[in-house]
């Protein structure tokens, strides 16, 4: 069993007026098929106040922030941070890391005083180079894949320094202080692993909790990925149980993030007639109709499904206890958020005092309204509730 829930250092949960709504935008979403393709114009630039690229990558010596694709890239950069003028009060971070990057970079940046130096040197004049307003870091994970145990510690060196060198920059070029962010899985064996909180909380603008692949075809039983309360007798099957956990550790309420994701989870059913939660799987369900990844349905695959495929629909309702909405097509179970399951979160976010939410990623939304219930329903549903919550 976790620690009491609220423990010493801990804010009063309670209704703020600034929420973020941090958005995550995959740089390889340009690649896919229309009509879901989407570039940095499609954004709406008022659903999010932060609007992260993902992602940069670290070079082979863990020094030097470099494009994921070299020769696409940069020109990305260039036209989100166009936007600003859009909506000057949005900031865009750049995120580097991910987890097809891995440990290996990463360690190699940590590995001493003078390369931590250089990789925070290098990255204010590689942020400011292309326009951005900060740094995310998205190391999956430290004392991880490769990663020494020791780098659990001198993970949060290195957001020391970069907060120190971001302070310094703005201290004497006056130019608006970058911002740092960290997106840390919170489970407790990775916590206690791979971060040492609530130290790097201090070093940090937010952190963005991944809150979601609670489940998937790794194992061998069906389960929602990503249901804010456990419809089983499993109290640690849920978000609730992540987000209490994790504010145990006495970071403050309002650096915290919800991660919020617009993507479902699939199985391939061993017995069609048993879709319970538990039920017995065995493999990833087959991929959806755009994007075609096993195990994997976006949103707007699912409405898709929902909306032009509803023949093939066996079954389809809500788990007990929670808004969290699950659908079968055949041998097919998919777990998934809608518009309901992301009201319900948001609230849940604003109730307990949170910083805002963090979306992955915002192309996955209905973004061009393909599924016929307008444009980014679940961006929408979160502004809406984010106004209900908070003057409630």
């Amino acid at each position: 069993m976790p620690p009491q829930v609220g423990g010493a250092g801990n804010t009063t949960p309670g209704k703020h007026a600034h929420l973020r709504t941090v958005c995550y935008l995959a740089g390889w979403a340009r690649t896919r098929q229309d009509p879901v393709q989407f570039h940095p114009e499609d954004l709406d630039t008022s659903l999010c106040t932060h609007v992260i690229f993902a992602f940069a990558l670290l070079d082979q010596t863990g020094l030097v922030l470099v494009p994921e694709e070299p020769l696409k890239d940069p020109e990305m950069y260039r036209r989100l941070t166009l936007l600003k003028r859009e909506r000057p009060s949005m900031k865009v971070l750049l995120a580097v890391g991910g987890w097809s990057m891995g440990s290996e970079e990463f360690t190699k940046t940590v590995s001493s005083e003078e390369n931590i130096h250089a990789m925070a040197l290098n990255a204010v004049e590689y942020l400011h180079r292309y326009g951005f307003d900060g740094l995310d870091i998205d190391w999956e994970y430290p004392g991880d894949r490769g990663s020494p145990a020791g780098d659990r510690h001198r993970f949060t060196s290195l957001l020391q320094v970069l907060r120190q060198e971001f302070n310094r920059d703005h201290h004497v070029t006056k130019r608006n202080r970058l911002l740092l962010s960290v997106a840390v899985s919170p489970s407790p064996d990775r916590i206690r692993q791979s971060y040492e909180l609530p130290e790097l909380a201090n070093y940090v603008d937010f952190i963005s909790a991944l809150t979601y692949d609670l489940h998937g075809q790794w194992e061998d039983k069906v389960g929602h990925h990503s249901a804010l309360y456990s419809s089983t007798q499993d109290e640690k099957d849920s978000i609730d149980y992540l987000i209490n956990w994790i504010l145990n550790t006495s970071i403050p309420r309002q650096k915290l993030n919800l991660g919020l994701a617009f993507y479902g989870r699939s199985f391939n059913l061993s017995d069609a007639h048993n879709t319970q939660v538990g039920a017995p799987q065995n493999g990833p369900g087959a991929g959806g109709e755009l994007l075609g990844d096993p195990g994997v349905m976006v949103y707007y695959e699912v409405c898709k499904l929902l909306t032009e495929h509803n023949d093939t629909i066996t079954e389809a309702g809500r788990l007990p206890g929670t808004q969290a909405p699950y659908v079968v097509d055949g041998v097919r179970w998919t777990g998934y958020d809608d518009v309901e399951s992301i009201k319900e979160k948001v609230d849940y976010a604003v109730q307990k005092g949170l910083g805002g939410v963090s979306i992955w990623s915002i192309d996955m939304d209905d973004f061009h309204g393909i599924c016929g219930g307008g444009h980014y329903p679940l961006m929408n549903a979160i502004r809406e509730q984010l106004h209900t919550s908070l003057i409630g």
